[in-house]
């Protein structure tokens, strides 16, 4: 919604300022429905109209005071006149000729229908013209000859078909913000934009009918702006914006801003319709509202790898998590990012879509406001090594359930309550569980301890947990060789400990399996070092099933009993959990 704020007394300059400072309202293409009567701010006078008056007679409020006709008796001193939120229709050809002085009029939000002829022939000192929201069937053409001086107009969401400029367009040179088009605008031809080629704009936004049914290659070529704002719906015709990236290619853009991409409908093209941004100059690129799913926002993340952009904004977007996540390869190892804006998400999922969290791993701003999302799992916290600033406003996350170095993780979570969470935080513990294997009851004491995450470290396995222990359990992730060096190092630590006090059961589980696009420790390797060592190994995805870690814990509980059978060890049946890898508060064990 477009509007001006009453703030008087106010001096010229300020006023015509915050005049232009409204285009900050839809930055975001965020349409306003409603309208409502602005309270002053300060003393003033008021018109028998209802409008409100400053005490220099410089500004007029008549937002929002059911008005069927421009008001006759306002200030012909008036520079700043706000008539938006009314029931006008009609604009006559003597409504503003008294008002020479006019800088600044807001039409937007009535029903006007027609506009007479030379009805802006007095205001050639206009700068400021809003007509957002009305009835239009065609553009205004001859009415803008007098307005040389126009720096900001606003001509969209009315009922015309077509987006082509008239030729006074060429001779608005001071001309900076430009929006135009509606939901009856179903094409885009080649000349639509020629008049405004040699006028640099700060802004240029286009609205669209929910789907375009034709773009004319070349259309966009002409445009010389800083900000580019597309309010246009694509479900039906996603093959146009490829040709409109192309269209583009060699630009230089502060902003790239797509409204309502898919409206109705996922993405499910075979292609990468953003393939040709990285040939677009772009600092941030904005997607606003529409449906994003899984496989395009990886397509939009990939993409952005090679592209210019320095910050992403994905605002009210109404995210899709495919249930098959396997056949994703999201791995972001090169999105770097100025800042990265998550705000008013419709579904907590987009935090997790990727499932390494590594689409945070070079972002130096993030904002994640309003996501409702109530559980920070580990790898989020050690994927964030470059984040300098963390707003997570308006979710559901207590203080209670930040960062702490400590991380229980999926294994254990799994074997004790048949649910996979991903990791949860918490500190070093000891669980008993009861289970029945072949008919007889057996209770299981689990110790899952806090392990450092330097490969380096020689003592994450204590003597008292050596002695306490009557079988280990190393769990590495294949997607993450310094959590299969550490789980090696620790391997050896028990060595030395079996020498002391003879042999205990050790079993090396690599887990993540489902995610074998991002495997980094071959199964071989993890294989020959459980052999070398005469180790039992399971590669398993407690994401995936219960079943995995149920045979692991039933496995290490049957070498158990062996070795208690043999008379090497005495003592009850326990078993320590060590997660031996960099999933403690660095990645997640799934």
């Amino acid at each position: 919604m477009s509007r001006l704020d009453p703030r008087g007394p106010r001096q010229q300059n300020k006023g015509l300022e915050d005049v232009k400072n409204m285009e900050m309202f839809r930055r975001y293409n965020e349409p306003v429905f409603y309208c409502f009567l602005l309270l002053a701010l300060t003393k003033g006078i008021w018109s028998q109209n209802s409008c409100q008056v400053d005490e220099k007679q410089k500004y007029a409020n008549c937002q929002g005071q059911n008005l069927n006709d421009v008001p006759k008796d306002l200030p012909v001193t008036l520079e700043v006149l706000d008539l938006s939120c009314n029931w006008i229709s009609q604009i006559r050809v003597d409504d503003f000729s008294s008002y020479t002085n006019l800088q600044a009029l807001n039409l937007s939000f009535n029903n006007i229908s027609t506009i007479d002829n030379s009805s802006f022939a007095s205001n050639t000192q206009l700068r400021n013209l809003t007509l957002f929201n009305n009835g239009l069937t065609e553009m205004p053409s001859t009415l803008l000859e007098p307005l040389l001086l126009l720096e900001v107009l606003d001509l969209s969401d009315n009922l015309y078909n077509y987006s082509t400029l008239g030729k006074v367009f060429k001779t608005l040179a001071n001309l900076r913000s430009l929006s135009i088009g509606g939901p009856f605008v179903s094409k885009v031809l080649r000349g639509d934009f020629v008049p405004i080629k040699n006028i640099s704009l700060q802004k240029f936004e286009l609205k669209t009918r929910s789907s375009l049914r034709f773009y004319q290659t070349g259309a966009f070529s002409v445009l010389n702006t800083d900000v580019l704002v597309l309010v246009m719906t694509l479900d039906t015709n996603p093959k146009v914006l490829p040709m409109i990236l192309k269209d583009l290619a060699g630009k230089s853009l502060d902003i790239l801003s797509f409204g309502n991409l898919f409206e109705h409908n996922y993405y499910a093209g075979p292609t990468n319709p953003f393939s040709s941004l990285p040939d677009i100059n772009v600092r941030e690129l904005i997607f606003n509202r529409g449906k994003v799913n899984q496989k395009l926002l990886q397509l939009i993340l990939e993409t952005i790898q090679t592209s210019s952009i320095q910050d992403l904004s994905l605002l009210s977007v109404d995210f899709d998590y495919s249930d098959v996540r396997t056949t994703v390869d999201v791995k972001m190892d090169n999105l770097f990012l100025r800042s990265l804006v998550i705000k008013d998400a419709t579904n907590p999922d987009i935090l997790t879509f990727d499932q390494t969290f590594t689409w945070f791993s070079k972002v130096s701003n993030l904002y994640i406001i309003n996501v409702n999302f109530n559980f920070a799992q580990c790898d989020t916290w050690s994927q964030m090594k470059n984040v300098e600033r963390l707003d997570i406003r308006n979710n559901l996350l207590l203080s209670s359930d930040l960062y702490n170095p400590s991380c229980k993780y999926a294994l254990t979570v799994r074997f004790l309550t048949r649910r996979f969470i991903g990791e949860y935080v918490g500190t070093e513990s000891i669980y008993t569980h009861n289970v029945t294997v072949d008919g007889r009851e057996t209770s299981f004491s689990i110790w899952d301890s806090v392990c450092p995450q330097n490969p380096n470290a020689q003592n994450c396995i204590t003597e008292d947990q050596l002695r306490w222990a009557d079988g280990f359990i190393l769990v590495y992730s294949i997607c993450d060789r310094d959590s299969f060096n550490v789980a090696r190092q620790q391997l050896q630590r028990i060595r030395q400990m079996k020498k002391r006090h003879g042999p205990v059961p050790v079993i090396i589980v690599g887990n993540k399996r489902d995610l074998q696009h991002h495997r980094e420790v071959p199964s071989q390797e993890g294989r020959m070092l459980a052999l070398s060592s005469d180790c039992g190994f399971f590669e398993i995805s407690a994401a995936e099933t219960y079943h995995g870690s149920l045979v692991v814990f039933h496995q290490l509980l049957e070498a158990v009993r062996e070795n208690r059978s043999s008379g090497k060890k005495n003592g009850g049946i326990k078993g320590i959990v060590r997660s031996m890898s960099a999933v403690f508060s660095r990645r997640r064990t799934e």
